[in-house]
Parts: structure tokens; C-alpha cells; sequence
């Protein structure tokens, strides 16, 4: 399992901001598969690595960084295909689901000595996923940080004269407030109205949090039995049921026969997203009705909260016929993207979160518009562990199955939670505590 080892890499030094302005000794070719392009759809994404591909060229100009496109389709499908092939690129970002898997089938470059040599603090990291490591040895720097977090319709919100959300609320207010803002029969437009939006088809990235928050998670620390029948899971479930069974102040999901709805349409009091989405509202909601951030109220249980930040990490590949020059070549781009030049690209447009705490915390990125940018400061202090192993993506499938029973109504939360136990620890079983 990925232990700590990261961590010892964080020696007390300067602020590290990248790498050093030195160019590669000898010309040099790397690749680099990205889907941050225009076939991906993401405008703000491909600028930025259009921007830093530039800027690379200006500082590096003995390093040729060739680009693969891996924008449109399964991102997933098409790395695996390049393993599979022998034609994986010198530096990739597996996504959150890969990569324990590439760390764990010898695919990746141990980057601990390089990081050690260019005297990298780790700590100026908004986050180093712990998934990144085993032992001293560390797979991944940080390039793109996903953080949810909360959005709230304000103008909604004072049309139904519900006070606006505050940083003392608790599940308790949360609920209160969502019923308020709910009108879950059509109106005469057939338009109904909900208090809360939660993708409930993901709930490692939406439900794990009331988890963790309320002192709980979905998976054992040693990776050996899932913890969805605990006492503190089964309150953070029996909550989400009550807001979408009982109060039917949260939106049900389309499967169950529900009408979709969505935050932009304003019909939806509070709804949970990333920050890859706040450039992009700033621009399509403009006029239509007033919004912000909100930060996850706290579990009456705990008082704590929990936040979540995704890693879109690099790597460098392991290759047959590698050499030290590509690799300290392929270091060198990893470095650049994790650091402050193309990490303000990012925080300026806000095509996600900066993977440095520096900009978290910081102009441009916690500049308003929205008033609450601050939010992101906030969350970086309660960052939950997700956990993930080789067989995460089987094993989060497993449980969200069992868990659609309670909220299609079909089974209570004891049961539901049950089943999603099981079919959680049949995976973990398979898996072998790794």
C-alpha cells in the first residue's frame, strides 16, 4: 500500500517554484500524452498547455517535447492501449483510477532521487496524494488539482427568503435550508425545484465526504474491509436519504425516473462541482441569476468537515530502451509543469486548482468573482485520503451498485449499506490488502 514516504522528501527549504533555468546539456526528444487539448472540448485547458508548451520551448530549447493527444474517448482505454503496445510516452498522467495500477506493475520511474537532487519541498504542494508513494520511493508529482466544493443559485436562495449559507452550519442547517428552497412537484411550467444536486452515481467523489466528515470512510486504512455499515457511515447515508426519500429536497437521480436537472438551469439551491467549472459559470451564467462557493457544513457528529481534492499527477514511464539523459529530460518537464509558471497559467483561468498552496491562497486564483473564493484556502487543511488501490475503480462499481437500492427506495440504508459492505470486501478479497 502507499505509505508516507513522500513525506520525508520535505526538508525544511526555501519555496520551491520550479526548475532551474539550466537547458538539457545534449538536444533531447520527450513525448508527453495529455488529453489538456482542444479535441477534449476544454477551451481554457488547451490555451494553457499551448501557453506552457511555448513557454517550455523558450526555456528549454535543447528538450523537444512532442505532445500525444489523448483528448475524447476513454482516457483510460487509450493509455492502457500504449502499454500494451510498447508506445506509452516518456512522461504520462494516469487519472485517479490508474494510477496505483501503473505504480504498482513497475511502469513508472522512482522520482524520489530526482526530487531530492532538486531540492523540491514537497509541502508546496496543495496535495501529495499518498497514493503517489510506497515506502521512500514517490511515482507522481502534482500538475492539476480538482477541488470540489460547494456552489449555491444566491438569487434563488433570497427568492425564497432562506438566509444564505453560512460557515457555522451544520448538517442540521443544510437540511433545513434545502427543504426550503425545495419544490419537488412541477410547477405549471413543469420546472420543480430542488434545495440539493448530488451525482449519486459517483460517491467516492460526492458521498465519501459525508463519510470521512463524520468520522467514518468507505475503505480500512489497511485496505482490508470496507466501512460502509459503520455507525458513523450509516448517519452520513441515513442523511442523504432522508434529503432525497423523506424531504425529496435533493434531486433524484435520472435512473430512478427522475426529471434531470441542473444547477444552470436555476433550479437547484446547492449543488456539489469542481473548480474546473468556476471560469467557465463566471461566463455562461452572467446574467442569468447570482451564484458563489460554499464550503461542506460541518457533521453535527464531529464538527469536522472533509474536501476533496483530485490529483491529475505526471509520471515518468519506465522504457526498455531509456536512457539517464531522457530521463532527467523528462524530469525536467515535470518539474515545469508542477511549477509556478504554469501553475499561475492555471490559477489565472481557473481551468482547475493550482497544484501549489501559494496560489490556493493567493491572487489570481482567490480573486473574486465568485465573492468566496476563499473557499479553496479553507478546504486545504481537511483534504480527504481516498484510499485508492490497484482495484479502486472494481471496487467503488461494486458498492455504488448496492448502494442505487436505497436510493431508488428499494432496500432501508442497514440494508443497502449491508450489501454495499460485501460486494465492497469481495473486491478487497481479490485484491489481497493491495
Amino acid at each position: 500500500m502507499a505509505a508516507g514516504g513522500a513525506a520525508s522528501f520535505a526538508a525544511c527549504r526555501p519555496p520551491w517554484t520550479g526548475p532551474s533555468d539550466t537547458p538539457a546539456a545534449a538536444p533531447i526528444t520527450v513525448s508527453y500524452g495529455t488529453d489538456w487539448t482542444v479535441a477534449g472540448g476544454n477551451q481554457p485547458r488547451a490555451e494553457i498547455m499551448d501557453k506552457a508548451l511555448t513557454l517550455f520551448a523558450q526555456k528549454y530549447p535543447n528538450i523537444t517535447l512532442n505532445t500525444t493527444d489523448l483528448a475524447g474517448g476513454n482516457y483510460r482505454d487509450k493509455l492502457a492501449a500504449m502499454f500494451a503496445a510498447g508506445t506509452q510516452d516518456d512522461v504520462i498522467s494516469p487519472d485517479v483510477l490508474s494510477q496505483a495500477h501503473y505504480r504498482d506493475v513497475g511502469a513508472l520511474v522512482d522520482l524520489a532521487p530526482y526530487v531530492k537532487t532538486a531540492k523540491i519541498d514537497l509541502k508546496t504542494f496543495t496535495y501529495v496524494d499518498p497514493v503517489w508513494s510506497v515506502g521512500t520511493k514517490l511515482y507522481y508529482l502534482p500538475f492539476q488539482v480538482g477541488g470540489n466544493t460547494w456552489y449555491f443559485n444566491k438569487t434563488l436562495f433570497q427568492r425564497m427568503g432562506v438566509p444564505l449559507p453560512a460557515e457555522s452550519w451544520t448538517w442540521t442547517d443544510w437540511a433545513d435550508s434545502a427543504k426550503k428552497l425545495s419544490k419537488p412537484s412541477a410547477d405549471e411550467d413543469g420546472q420543480a425545484q430542488y434545495g440539493l444536486l448530488i451525482n449519486l452515481a459517483n460517491p467516492q467523489g460526492t458521498i465519501l465526504p459525508f463519510l470521512v466528515a463524520n468520522g467514518g470512510h468507505h475503505i480500512s486504512a489497511d485496505f482490508k474491509q470496507t466501512l460502509l455499515n459503520t455507525l458513523e457511515s450509516l448517519e452520513a447515508l441515513r442523511w442523504v436519504a432522508d434529503r432525497l426519500l423523506r424531504d425529496r429536497s435533493l434531486a433524484p437521480p435520472p435512473a430512478s425516473g427522475g426529471k434531470r436537472v441542473n444547477f444552470d438551469d436555476g433550479a437547484v439551491g446547492m449543488e456539489v462541482g469542481g473548480s474546473k467549472n468556476i471560469g467557465a459559470r463566471l461566463t455562461t451564467l452572467a446574467g442569468k441569476f447570482e451564484w458563489d462557493l460554499m464550503h461542506m457544513p460541518k457533521s453535527p457528529r464531529t464538527g469536522k468537515r472533509a474536501a476533496i481534492f483530485n490529483q491529475g499527477p505526471n509520471g515518468i514511464t519506465v522504457r526498455p530502451t531509456g536512457s539517464t539523459a531522457r530521463v532527467e529530460a523528462a524530469f525536467t518537464v515535470v518539474q515545469f509543469l508542477a511549477g509556478k509558471d504554469v501553475q499561475l497559467l492555471i490559477a489565472r483561468d481557473r481551468a482547475n486548482t493550482p497544484a501549489l498552496r501559494e496560489l490556493v491562497t493567493t491572487s489570481p486564483f482567490a480573486d473574486p468573482p465568485p465573492a468566496n473564493m476563499n473557499v479553496f484556502a479553507k478546504m486545504l487543511d481537511s483534504v480527504l485520503d481516498f484510499r485508492y488501490f490497484s482495484l479502486y475503480g472494481e471496487f467503488t462499481a461494486a458498492y455504488t451498485a448496492a448502494l442505487n437500492d436505497i436510493w431508488n427506495g428499494k432496500v432501508s440504508v442497514e440494508t443497502g449499506a449491508q450489501q454495499a459492505t460485501a460486494a465492497g470486501n469481495a473486491v478487497l478479497a481479490k485484491a489481497g490488502g493491495k
